[in-house]
């Protein structure tokens, strides 16, 4: 089997949510890190799971251009560097115009930005749903939600083969434009890797997935005790106060 993995956005990036600071001295470690750790979960995939996987790298223009092409090297199919910000969908766009598809049983899109933690590794499997990383959390009682729809975390989107061709938006309202958009698509079609709620932004919502480098990184978890279900359309909260992550 044969999968891609996109890492897109904005890297060797400081200064917190919102910022545009790229290619200061100051984010090479951080960055190294996140892509070192792209490096183990494709290793990881071959190992332990038989999935050979590629790589496409679409970012922006820093003075580490070359770096961050050296380090996915054995695995690189393609890449794309840009020189001003046009947000995840244009370069998603970007990217799958050069893809060839028909290669893939799943094409995963990565923040190029996140380190992820072993815990990601663990709950990576073969899905045949879209998958998001999890549900945006409760804050306020309805920072999770969007028009009646589960308002996803963003920094992750897996597609099977079989919804290759489907519309899609990467944002938190991308479940409300996957339905709106693709009229056949069922939210049995859809799902999340991990059933509790986070914000996607680690430095204000602690994640067992991942964490966005050159950000610190929260130790609060909003909405510890909590658990994401989807039944009859209906987001529903599940009361599990003894829901843990003995992970870091």
């Amino acid at each position: 089997m044969r999968g891609l993995l996109i890492f897109m956005g904005e890297s060797f990036r400081t200064g917190g949510q919102g910022s545009r600071i790229r290619g200061e001295i100051a984010s090479l470690h951080e960055q190294e890190l996140a892509s070192y750790s792209h490096i183990d979960f494709i290793k990881y995939l071959k190992k332990e799971k038989n999935i050979d996987t590629e790589v496409f790298v679409t970012t922006y223009h820093t003075r580490y251009d070359k770096r961050i092409k050296k380090i996915y090297n054995n695995y690189l199919v393609g890449n794309g560097f840009f020189d001003r910000p046009m947000g995840l969908n244009a370069l998603y766009r970007e990217t799958m115009n050069k893809v060839k598809k028909e290669r893939y049983e799943f094409i995963f899109m990565i923040r190029v930005d996140l380190f992820l933690k072993p815990y990601f590794f663990k709950k990576f499997e073969i899905w045949d749903k879209i998958m998001y990383p999890c549900i945006c959390w409760t804050l306020h009682n309805k920072d999770h939600m969007f028009k009646s729809f589960p308002r996803v975390n963003d920094m992750m989107l897996y597609i099977p083969k079989k919804f290759f061709n489907c519309k899609v938006r990467i944002c938190h309202e991308s479940w409300y434009f996957l339905k709106i958009q693709n009229r056949k698509l069922k939210n049995s079609d859809i799902g999340v890797i991990i059933k509790t709620f986070h914000d996607s932004d680690s430095q204000k919502d602690w994640n067992p997935l991942y964490r966005i480098v050159n950000r610190p990184q929260s130790k609060n978890w909003y909405s510890k005790g909590q658990e994401f279900n989807i039944n009859n359309g209906k987001n529903k909260f599940i009361d599990k106060s003894d829901i843990t992550y003995n992970i870091n």
